[in-house]
């Protein structure tokens, strides 16, 4: 965080479970190697959801097999089928993904940097709000 305030950013550190945003928020969101570190996902997406606005867009960017098994921080590993159910559960829609470097889900067993990059946009209305007990 210094070096982005050093280059003149204006940089923030928050809580993924309690974002310090207003609703509806952002256009956009990255996550950009997140996921896989966190412990409570559904709870972080919930905040997402929060201060994505209606019609906004999400990227994510997870690693490969190789990759999360290469990070002992990695909580769970994010396959592009369970990414994706993931994401359409709890209403986003327009979703696509790919891996690069190498376009291939098979290269993420054999390169630690090989990553999937799945996009989709929120639709608030259809989804009703989640409740964390």
């Amino acid at each position: 965080m210094e070096h982005c305030i050093s280059k003149g950013l204006n940089c923030l550190q928050a809580d993924a479970y309690h974002l310090p945003f207003s609703a509806d928020f952002f256009d956009g969101i990255l996550l950009n190697n997140v996921l896989e570190h966190l412990d409570r996902s559904e709870e972080a997406f919930a905040e997402i959801r929060r201060v994505l606005k209606h019609g906004g867009s999400i990227c994510i960017e997870v690693p490969g097999r190789k990759g999360y098994d290469h990070d002992r921080t990695h909580v769970r590993f994010w396959g592009k089928d369970e990414t994706i159910s993931f994401l359409r559960e709890r209403g986003f829609r327009d979703i696509s993904s790919g891996y690069f470097s190498v376009p291939f889900a098979w290269a993420g067993g054999m390169l630690t940097h090989n990553k999937l990059r799945v996009f989709a946009r929120i639709e608030k209305e259809d989804m009703p709000e989640q409740v964390f007990i």
